[in-house]
């Protein structure tokens, strides 16, 4: 087993769950072989909490971080660290000044997305369709806007970091739906950030990390650590950045990537 990585962090929907939202035994042994030889096993997703605890076993973990970065969930101490909010005010102004040109925007919490303007049908516990952004009483951690022009995503994107400075704003897409839209997170929030930070608390560098990911929200967390693994069925996008491509969430991917690492 390579000795020059210690952490092994993966994305979850398109990565690390198949397509019925589960987890082989496969996965889940090479994992606990990993974690019995001292490494640390990070969940890297952008589902809020109550969205994971749905399919996942979160004590596979050692740690879980989530809304893309935003927060941190320990699930020895059951803990929520959140790293960053987004301020209400900006949360406001991207609402009324993007009004007309968008068919749906949510303000997601810890555990909730609060769908405004678009109503949906649905019997989910964390989805909740509001009338006024005054219904959110939680800290808005994340804010996903789907625009009607969706051919001018990256116009958008420019505008909003121009003229609200504490938000980052990227295309979201995951590898299993041709949907694009905007992601809106506090400044400095990514999957690569925090999972940077929280390698520095660790004394865990990139360069000894290992991360796998589908979606475009993986990008920069691929690129960027020692060894970044696009599965199979990764975006182009995600491919043309890492360092290895593996077999699809489908075929176990993970699970045979870590077998086969020397």
């Amino acid at each position: 087993m390579k000795n020059k990585y210690k952490l092994i962090a993966t994305d979850f929907d398109g990565t690390l769950l198949d397509s019925n939202n589960k987890i082989s035994k496969r996965t889940l042994d090479v994992f606990e072989l990993y974690h019995q030889n001292g490494y640390i096993i990070v969940g890297l997703t952008g589902r809020t909490f109550k969205s994971l605890i749905r399919h996942i076993d979160l004590n596979i973990f050692d740690y879980i971080i989530f809304n893309n970065g935003a927060c941190i969930y320990n699930p020895q101490s059951k803990e929520i660290k959140i790293v960053k909010e987004i301020k209400r005010n900006d949360a406001e102004n991207i609402l009324d000044t993007y009004y007309d040109s968008y068919n749906e925007i949510d303000f997601v919490s810890v555990n909730n997305y609060y769908i405004y303007k678009e109503k949906i049908m649905t019997n989910l516990d964390f989805l909740t369709n509001i009338d006024d952004l005054k219904e959110v009483k939680e800290s808005i951690l994340k804010i996903n806007i789907y625009f009607n022009d969706i051919d001018n995503l990256n116009y958008y994107c420019k505008e909003i970091m121009d003229n609200f400075k504490d938000l980052n704003a990227f295309i979201m897409q995951d590898s299993f739906n041709s949907a694009k839209w905007v992601v809106l997170t506090p400044k400095g929030i990514n999957k690569l950030e925090t999972l940077k930070e929280f390698g520095k608390e660790k004394g865990i560098n990139l360069d000894e990390m290992i991360f796998f990911g589908d979606g475009l929200n993986d990008v920069e967390a691929i690129a960027n650590v020692g060894l970044g693994v696009a599965m199979g069925n990764a975006l182009e996008e995600v491919k043309r950045c890492a360092k290895a491509v593996t077999k699809t969430n489908n075929e176990e991917g993970i699970a045979e990537f870590l077998e086969n690492l020397k």
